[in-house]
C-alpha cells in the first residue's frame, strides 16, 4: 500500500511540475513572439538600408572599389544590432556582447596597428 501511495505522489509531484513548466512558458511566450517580430522587421529594415547604401555612395563619390567591403560591414553591423535587440527582448544582458565585441575589436585595432 505504500509502494501505490508513494507512485501516486510521484505522479502528482510530476504533473504539478509539468503545469509550472507550462504556466513558464505561457509566461515567456508575448516575449518569445516579440522578439520573433522583432527579428523579422528589423531584418527588413537592413534590406531596405542596404539597397539604399549603394546609392548613397555613388553621391558621395566613394571610390567604387570601397563600395562592396562598405556595404558589407554596414549589413553586418545592422544585422548585429538587431541580434542585439532580439537577445535583450527574450531577457539576455548585453554586458556580454559588449565586451565580447569590444575585445575582438581590440585585436583587431592591435593587430592593425603594427
Amino acid at each position: 500500500m505504500d509502494a501505490m501511495l508513494e507512485e501516486l505522489r510521484i505522479i502528482l509531484d510530476l504533473k504539478g511540475n509539468a503545469i509550472s513548466f507550462l504556466a513558464q512558458v505561457i509566461l515567456f511566450l508575448p516575449k518569445i513572439l516579440l522578439a520573433i517580430f522583432i527579428f523579422f522587421i528589423g531584418m527588413k529594415l537592413v534590406k531596405m538600408l542596404l539597397k539604399a547604401i549603394p546609392k548613397y555612395l555613388q553621391k558621395r563619390d566613394i571610390d567604387p572599389s570601397i563600395s562592396p567591403f562598405l556595404i558589407s560591414l554596414f549589413g553586418t553591423l545592422l544585422r548585429i544590432i538587431v541580434l542585439l535587440g532580439v537577445a535583450s527582448t527574450l531577457g539576455i544582458t548585453n554586458y556580454f556582447f559588449c565586451s565580447y565585441f569590444g575585445s575582438c575589436w581590440f585585436g583587431c585595432g592591435s593587430c592593425l596597428a603594427r
